[in-house]
């Protein structure tokens, strides 16, 4: 029978994240928190507090989540959370409360203002830091710069080559007096050379162009594709061809995307 009452108790099922499982040494703020949980109102609406209660049972008794779960109290009230039975593997719990529909209704706005307000101050704080990194990248004297998330403040190397461009690799006429490089390894094609193969490595674009910057002081290399570590093979190829390096690099950086 639907419930008679202007104000009727439903049932909360919420399914939240923990900070263990693989969500270990995680502190999830509130904005983070209300994203990340899932929440169920009940469609079925109670008229009385007991009868609401007496359907949570119910839906914890059927959850997987809550074998073998025994509640502390002994009147067996909720809220019912799966995470009282300290199950250290869960990703997730889950969560069982009997509210009035208002109390969950103001609660979700208030959630929703939250997240407004969270947004806000997040768009703020990006837009601040931005506009400081731009500052720090003026005051670097033209420091070479490159970022995914700040790409109008780049500063780009003196020489930039993509592998993955349908472009044949020259070898610039001013090597000898180039200081910085942003090389761009195509994973696909080259995945041995990140790895220090010397055949590989020996005879790839990028030693005849290290080879030939005898002035390099900056050398800011990327890999696209897989996750790809450079071995002690790479280094130990670099310097056997190019031993100048030692002497005049003094700036490397690696990354993959």
């Amino acid at each position: 029978m639907p419930a008679t009452s202007d104000d009727p108790y439903v049932i909360v099922t919420e399914t939240y994240p923990t900070n263990y499982g693989c969500n270990r040494g995680r502190n999830w703020n509130r904005a983070e928190m209300i994203c990340r949980t899932d929440v169920d109102i009940s469609s079925e609406q109670y008229d009385s507090h007991d009868a609401a209660v007496k359907a949570a049972r119910k839906a914890r008794d059927r959850s997987d989540w809550f074998c073998e779960y025994e509640h502390p109290d002994e009147d067996d009230l909720p809220p019912y959370d799966s995470a009282e039975m300290e199950n250290w593997d869960n990703d997730e719990e889950i969560l069982i409360r009997v509210m009035k529909q208002s109390e969950i209704d103001k609660e979700r706005e208030d959630d929703q203002k939250h997240l407004e307000t969270a947004r806000e101050k997040a768009i703020f704080e990006a837009a601040l830091k931005s506009e400081m990194i731009k500052i720090q990248v003026k005051d670097s004297g033209g420091k070479v710069f490159y970022s995914h998330r700040y790409k109008d403040s780049q500063i780009p190397a003196e020489y930039e080559f993509d592998e993955e461009k349908d472009m044949p690799f020259v070898l610039p006429a001013n090597a000898s007096d180039i200081k910085t490089i942003m090389y761009k390894v195509n994973h696909k094609v080259n995945y041995e050379v990140i790895r220090g193969d010397k055949e590989a490595l020996f005879e790839s674009d990028l030693m005849k162009l290290l080879v030939a910057c005898t002035s390099l002081e900056e050398l800011y290399l990327q890999c696209t594709g897989f996750n790809c570590t450079i071995d002690t093979g790479f280094f130990e190829g670099v310097l056997a061809k190019a031993p100048h390096l030692s002497q005049t690099l003094k700036v490397f950086f690696y990354q993959y995307v």
